[in-house]
């Protein structure tokens, strides 16, 4: 039942795109959709041509992208590659995100109904909180890896199938580990912050109950040895490469402490909410963050509950230990120094004591906001079950109604997919399989469209750039890895100001190096609006086109002269 009701709040929430399954997305974030949709084609396509690695060489040429390091979905794009397959992979990224909000529902159900007492209804509705939170609405804005988060409900149960000693230490141990090598080949930062998560539960459980922390601390370490051995086993390897292989990186592509939630976003409905007003909805769009980072809305109906359970409710364990999670996870998406209507104080943030860890730099302290509302959920199912047996089945279903309302999600706005151009197919075509070519406009985070048209040609080709993240020439991660060449720079820059540069005889020197060094006989220009200009500089730096087919240009053995 429950399984159902959620599929069918996922199909009302994303009803839109299944009038056009491969021709319709989310609206608001097409670059990182871009991003995803070209990960899924590359994994179909990868085992299909049996080529599939964990360096990926179709763009970034020469040096190709680690797919650790990046948003890959490896796990759901191999899954669905029958669907990429058939459908496409606009197609797969669609059903993903149906999957991402009724499957992360189902599985918080599941969690509620084992490790708490709570009853089937207000356990839907608690699962429902999670899966359907206000976060996750905002994270289905082109962040899919963020959005497809089924398996954090479970490895949160089988952590506390764990300390709870409900399996033997084999069976406990090797669930887990096969969860989390599953949940690292889907999402490896949710991987990660479901460790701290997990790691703050046991510890609130630990001081609520010392005495059996202790006895089990055992039980549970030898589970933990387990886990580990098994989860090594399937991605040690993976891991291996990402930490030490030719693409390895450190830190974090995102300035420290940006991302993080507004103290204010915690009851300041956006625009995706049914409820809200339009100067609620013009605060959320002012959040620095962007919207597929505003995660912190919980309403104050929600918050008030939560504060009411922590005081009123402290004697009832579960009440008290899922309440206290909600608010420490709340607190931790603020960061390291806590911002109050986009305006920065000198109040510290919680995540100040935790931004020190391993690998810790790596991580968005807002994204702690898509795990307060599975705390959330279990208060919730917990306060439903009291209320229903203590006064009557309607005082629980009107408590629901307040506490739920405001979390209400509108549904969600789509557009169309950018269409590769039928003469920049043809032109495509043309090109030898296996070359490496430079695509115009130069793919970046901010100019995705070649990375469309590279999964229409079938990645017959390679090319330069592209939306990823890499190693810079001092091993620190950033977007676009290392430092833009001269060829790329004049290019983004003629797109960026529409101003046709003077070409030098040192521009045609660096451009002679750059197709060198990336191994580029072709230059690809796609139509679009800004093609006039930049046709005239190609043409300064190259000489006259080789072909025309329509609106594309090519000029070919560029990097032979």
């Amino acid at each position: 039942m429950a399984a159902g009701c959620y599929l069918l709040l996922a199909f009302a929430l994303t009803a839109r795109l299944w009038r056009h399954p491969t021709g319709l997305m989310v609206a608001g974030n097409p670059n990182d959709t871009d991003l995803l949709t070209w990960w899924l084609a590359w994994t179909a396509d990868a085992l299909v041509g049996s080529d599939f690695t964990l360096t990926v060489q179709a763009m970034n040429a020469p040096s190709g992208v680690s797919a650790m390091w990046n948003p890959a979905l490896l796990l759901p794009g191999i899954v669905l590659a029958p669907v990429t397959l058939i459908a496409g992979a606009q197609a797969s990224y669609n059903v993903l995100v149906l999957l991402g909000f009724a499957g992360s529902a189902f599985t918080a159900f599941l969690l509620l109904r084992r490790h708490t007492d709570a009853a089937m209804w207000p356990a839907v509705a608690g699962g429902a909180l999670y899966g359907f939170s206000p976060a996750m609405v905002h994270v289905s804005v082109g962040h899919l890896q963020l959005l497809l988060a089924p398996l954090v409900p479970l490895l949160v149960s089988a952590s506390l199938d764990l300390l709870h000693r409900r399996v033997t230490v084999q069976r406990g141990g090797v669930r887990l580990g096969l969860l989390a090598a599953a949940q690292l080949f889907t999402g490896e930062e949710l991987l990660y912050d479901t460790v701290l998560v997990v790691a703050l539960l046991v510890i609130v459980l630990a001081l609520s109950r010392p005495q059996l922390a202790r006895q089990r601390i055992g039980f549970v370490t030898r589970g933990l040895a387990v886990a580990t051995v098994i989860g090594g086993l399937v991605a040690g390897y993976p891991v291996w490469v990402q930490l030490h292989g030719p693409l390895a990186q450190q830190g974090s592509a995102f300035v420290a402490d940006f991302y993080k939630a507004d103290l204010s976003g915690f009851v300041t409905p956006s625009r995706m909410m049914v409820l809200h007003s339009a100067e609620s909805a013009a605060a959320a769009d002012r959040y620095s963050g962007g919207v597929p980072e505003y995660l912190a809305y919980l309403g104050w109906p929600l918050l008030a509950v939560i504060a009411v359970a922590v005081v009123a409710g402290w004697r009832d364990l579960q009440l008290r230990v899922s309440a206290l999670l909600t608010v420490l996870l709340a607190a931790l998406s603020l960061g390291a120094t806590v911002v109050y209507q986009g305006n920065p104080t000198s109040i510290p943030g919680p995540w100040r004591l935790l931004q020190h860890l391993p690998l810790a730099e790596s991580v968005l302290a807002t994204r702690f906001g898509l795990f307060a509302p599975m705390a959330a959920g279990a208060v919730v199912a917990i306060v439903l079950t009291r209320v229903h047996s203590r006064w009557s089945p309607l005082a629980a279903a009107a408590v629901a109604a307040v506490l739920l309302a405001p979390l209400l999600p509108r549904p969600l706005q789509v557009e169309a997919v950018a269409i590769t151009p039928e003469s920049t197919m043809r032109a495509l075509a043309t090109v030898p399989t296996g070359d490496t070519v430079l695509v115009v406009p130069f793919p970046t985070a901010t100019q995705t469209a070649p990375m469309r048209w590279q999964v229409d040609a079938g990645f017959g080709y390679r090319m330069p750039g592209g939306y990823f993240t890499g190693p810079g020439p001092d091993g620190h991660a950033y977007i676009g890895g290392d430092a833009p060449r001269a060829t790329e720079a004049l290019l983004t820059e003629v797109l960026d100001t529409q101003v046709e540069f003077g070409i030098t005889a040192e521009d045609r020197a660096a451009a002679t190096a750059d197709l060198a060094y990336w191994g580029v006989d072709t230059v690809v220009l796609g139509p679009s609006q800004d093609s006039a200009v930049l046709e005239r500089t190609l043409t300064a730096l190259f000489g006259s086109p080789t072909s025309v087919y329509g609106g594309t240009v090519i000029w070919r053995d560029v990097g032979s002269g």
